[in-house]
């Protein structure tokens, strides 16, 4: 009951962070948002790469208490370093210090309008949507490691060390993939995110079909693809809603990754558990490994709401300019450039008009 409960307080702690490092990270790097949301992606692969191959050894030699144990130090340790050398936002400073000076104004005068994230109700159910299709993605990544360990340890006798040590290997890709995606994605974000979907999802359906000492390569592979995912869509997705309410619709976002996708440990666990001696064959995993591949695939899905989202925004924020000022850099700069041109030559031609102008009535008088 306590292991339960502690696991849930940890549950808990993690769910917090990820809604404020998102925004944070977003609201830093506004521009190249996938870039940023990469290198921070690094960072998560080389713990999951270290966690389960240390988690998986120190239980074999210490029991699992000690592990859980020395890892826990270790997150409170790097929280204190966070919390002492985390910047926020120039904008997130801003809004703080605006509400310090409207809790000076009297009662009347302070503002208390919050900006909605959608002005029409449209876009709250095109953004639900879209978390709920994403959370397939979750759902097949997170029982992709839950089968995985259960796969080894059962069609292929690995101990809980090697199981680790294999599922360690998965994340040891993406610390590559994830800052290089990110950089590459800035560009064609939904084009990348497609793409990367698509390939995690044919990796993943083609994981028991091969043999026990080609697994690792073909998982490293499926790791590199789909890990990258995260940094390309949650960028995408973020710039999808106004800065100052990217905090509450990555809460809400991840609401449902958290709840229905982390769902998919215990599905997974109680349908291996259900196989009885069929769970000591190898054929008893593909259509387990099928399955999540598929809704991995349709996650793909969300892709055309996400881009609806971001153009709703664009229309709201730059009423009158051509859709795509701000979701991508290259695109903003040429049609910046544009409407410069077209400024400069209506000042031209205004200019050019008044001269006209005076030069007649001159030669009148």
């Amino acid at each position: 009951g306590t292991a339960l409960f502690s696991m849930a307080v940890c549950g808990l702690g993690g769910s917090c962070f990820h809604p404020a490092a998102t925004a944070l990270v977003v609201g830093l790097y506004p521009q190249h948002a996938g870039r940023a949301l990469g290198w921070l992606g690094m960072g998560a692969s080389m713990g999951f790469f270290i966690g389960p191959f240390y988690s998986g050894w120190r239980a074999d030699h210490s029991g699992w208490r000690q592990a859980v144990l020395e890892l826990g130090w270790a997150g409170v340790v790097m929280a204190l370093i966070f919390a002492w050398l985390a910047v926020d936002a120039e904008r997130d400073r801003e809004s703080r210090a605006q509400s310090v000076r409207d809790v000076a104004k009297p009662e009347k005068t302070r503002r208390t309008v919050r900006e909605p994230m959608f002005i029409h109700s449209l876009g709250l159910w095109a953004f639900l949507l879209t978390a709920l299709l994403v959370t397939l993605r979750d759902f097949g990544g997170a029982g992709t490691g839950t089968l995985t360990s259960l796969y080894l340890q059962k069609a292929h006798g690995e101990s809980l060390e090697g199981a680790g040590r294999v599922l360690g290997l998965m994340f040891l890709a993406s610390a590559i993939s994830n800052p290089l995606v990110g950089y590459l994605s800035d560009r064609a974000r939904l084009r990348w995110a497609g793409g990367l979907l698509f390939l995690s999802a044919l990796l993943l359906a083609c994981l028991p079909w091969v043999s026990r000492p080609m697994f690792p390569w073909l998982l490293m592979c499926f790791g590199f693809f789909f890990m990258a995912s995260y940094p390309v869509v949650e960028a995408s997705l973020m710039i999808a809603v106004p800065a100052s309410t990217r905090g509450r619709a990555f809460g809400l976002f991840i609401t449902f990754g958290g709840l229905l996708g982390n769902l998919s440990h215990w599905g997974i666990g109680h349908w291996v558990q259900r196989l009885g001696d069929a769970a000591w064959e190898v054929a008893t995993y593909k259509p387990l490994f099928g399955g999540l591949a598929v809704l991995m695939g349709t996650s793909i899905l969300a892709l055309p709401l996400i881009r609806y989202l971001q153009v709703q925004l664009e229309k709201r924020q730059h009423p009158g300019l051509p859709v795509g000022i701000g979701l991508d850099p290259s695109f903003a700069r040429v049609h910046t450039t544009g409407l410069q041109s077209d400024s400069k030559n209506t000042l031209g031609s205004t200019a050019v008009s008044t001269v006209d102008t005076t030069h007649e009535r001159n030669a009148s008088l």
